[in-house]
């Protein structure tokens, strides 16, 4: 802002700062000024745990939240003049804002997930139904981060997700409780959190490896979900025969 003028003129405010962000961005106000920022240079799921509760979500086209208000401006000396002191020589100076720490993440939503053990076909299945080139071979692993591609519409495109292969150790427990010490694991990133959030899961099997083998990556594949809290009953949960 400015400072106020004579003839009692008030100061002019300061214009608000208005930072645009996209759709199904949550805002975090995290400690100041104790922040590392490379904690948080991470994917989502990995420093979940360590956020505060959010803000808000903005999930509205031109939704506004007010994350932080100004400073409080001063009295001139006007304010302080009486019949025995005309002309005050001192003010009342304003107070600054206390500094606030803000964490901005987007996650937008998520039409779909390809879940599967490795080489299931998840990144050819992506690229035929995406204008993406995931990296695809004809052996397992090739993927080790997942990506996100978007199948084109006219009035509702699909955002898609292809995750690297589903690996359970001790697959033979049943129980998810059995093997805690093991929990479900994916190679080099987590995927079941990404799946919590997709709208539908679609459990990519090969169909082509045999019946034999679809079922048992099927079998592996929904223990790995289950262990990591998402019900096989879940309406979201589909499963995709690839390689037909």
């Amino acid at each position: 802002g400015t400072p106020g003028g004579p003839s009692n003129s008030a100061g002019r405010s300061a214009p608000p700062v208005i930072v645009p962000v996209p759709t199904h961005t949550t805002v975090y106000q995290l400690e100041f000024p104790t922040i590392d920022p490379s904690q948080y240079s991470q994917p989502f799921h990995l420093v979940a745990d360590s956020l505060p509760p959010p803000l808000a979500t903005l999930t509205r086209p031109r939704a506004r939240l007010l994350v932080a208000e100004g400073g409080r401006g001063g009295l001139g000396n006007g304010s302080f003049s009486s019949s025995r002191h005309r002309s005050p020589d001192f003010s009342q100076p304003g107070v600054a804002p206390p500094p606030i720490s803000i964490l901005l993440l987007h996650a937008p939503p998520l039409h779909a997930v390809l879940l599967g053990p490795p080489n299931a076909g998840k990144s050819s299945l992506l690229a035929a139904s995406t204008r993406a080139a995931p990296r695809t071979a004809p052996y397992p692993n090739t993927t080790t981060v997942a990506s996100l591609a978007i199948a084109p519409h006219p009035t509702f495109p699909l955002s898609l997700v292809d995750t690297p292969g589903v690996t359970v150790p001790n697959p033979d427990a049943a129980d998810p409780a059995a093997a805690p010490a093991a929990p479900a694991k994916l190679l080099h990133t987590a995927a079941i959190p990404i799946a919590a959030r997709a709208r539908t899961i679609s459990v990519v099997v090969d169909a082509a490896a045999g019946a034999a083998s679809a079922r048992a990556d099927l079998r592996t594949t929904l223990l790995a979900l289950r262990r990591g809290g998402i019900a096989v009953q879940d309406p979201r949960v589909v499963v995709v025969a690839n390689k037909v």
